[in-house]
């Protein structure tokens, strides 16, 4: 008789095609990295104290790893646009706005895992097929692709206008080139600044190429990490600046409720995006260690309801700074805050700096 030690000494020799089998065998969606080992050491992590399981080191498929990449998929560049967002409806109504975001996306994450595990199914594509049908497949093709296209593509541009801001900052922007200095708007058809653009992009097509071909998200969690650690001091900073720009800036009106207008319905759709995921569910799910439907909840739970502190801070306090009056397209973007040393400008500029090299490179974090 083969006993359980001998099982799981056995695990480190377990193929993908012995995966397969146990994952049939378990019949509970457990993908290929699930080995008997892996199961053993799961059952050692639940006996830890919550201290000892939070620090303890991040291992591939663990929990704390999927959820930092969850988050990175929604918690990029994007998020410093919530301050004018929050500037169409007010602070007090689009902090709800965020809120009610929040539940619609979690209401349609949990609609996609539990249809996959009734379906027993772990393709986005053919789930739909399976639950919709061939016509609204059909459909469902074009405006999937058209989705994780504009993702990509809201990426590129904050990330190329990242690098405008620092090309300023280095005194490489010409007066001329800037069409409203306030909101830091340049003339994109310039000749020259168009000459750099091609080259910007060809260089980081080069650079994001190898990193868009990986099949495995793990091993780009250090990238994630890394984003999301710069993204949580530049929040910081900013929250901490705060009252000096309320000063600087106490004639800027804040309002609580706006009068309603159709741009309403454009910026509550462009919120909705803010916690846009689904598409990388199923990567998500074959990168987390025996991805169970309340593990997935979980991630899910924990996952969103970070992203939904991060978001109502960022956008309520990056709102309240500037008021109506200064306000950006993209907070990052702002000004110099006149109440404050130059050297916090310094220090903020060298977090851009930071996290434009991580956007940069961030952009393989779409490559399922």
């Amino acid at each position: 008789m083969i006993s359980n030690d001998d099982l799981i000494d056995k695990s480190e020799s377990y193929s993908d095609e012995d995966s397969l089998k146990l994952y049939k065998k378990q019949k509970d969606l457990r993908l290929s990295v699930y080995t008997p080992r892996r199961d053993n050491d799961l059952n050692r992590i639940r006996k830890m104290t919550l201290v000892q399981r939070i620090f303890r080191k991040i291992e591939k498929g663990s929990m704390r790893g999927v959820i930092i990449t969850f988050i990175r998929f929604t918690l990029g560049a994007g998020i410093f646009t919530l301050p004018y967002y929050i500037s169409v409806f007010g602070y007090g109504l689009g902090v709800l706005m965020i809120l009610i975001c929040a539940s619609v996306n979690k209401i349609h994450c949990d609609i996609i895992i539990n249809t996959s595990f009734f379906f027993q199914e772990k393709n986005y594509l053919n789930l739909v097929q399976k639950t919709l049908g061939r016509y609204l497949y059909n459909v469902f093709k074009v405006t999937y692709y058209l989705d994780i296209g504009s993702s990509v593509l809201i990426h590129l541009i904050i990330t190329w206008n990242l690098f405008e801001f620092i090309l300023n900052v280095f005194g490489l922007i010409k007066k001329e080139w800037i069409i409203n200095p306030d909101s830091f708007v340049l003339n994109e058809y310039e000749p020259t600044l168009m000459k750099w653009r091609a080259i910007f992009f060809l260089i980081l097509f080069l650079v994001s190429m190898p990193l868009l071909l990986k099949k495995d998200l793990s091993s780009l969690q250090f990238l994630s990490s890394g984003l999301l650690l710069i993204i949580l001091i530049i929040i910081i900073f900013i929250l901490v600046q705060t009252p000096f720009y309320w000063m600087a800036y106490i004639d800027s009106p804040r309002h609580l409720i706006k009068t309603p207008n159709l741009n309403w319905i454009r910026i509550f759709f462009s919120m909705l995006l803010s916690y846009y995921v689904q598409p990388f569910l199923f990567s998500i799910r074959e990168s987390l260690m025996l991805p169970s439907k309340q593990r997935l909840f979980k991630v899910i739970n924990l996952s969103m309801g970070f992203e939904t502190i991060i978001f109502t801070l960022i956008g309520f306090f990056g709102y309240m700074s500037l008021g109506e009056d200064h306000i950006q397209s993209l907070f990052l973007l702002k000004p110099p805050c006149p109440n404050q040393s130059p050297i916090w400008n310094h220090i903020y500029n060298l977090l851009l700096g930071a996290f434009f090299v991580l956007c940069f490179i961030g952009v393989s974090v779409f490559n399922p």
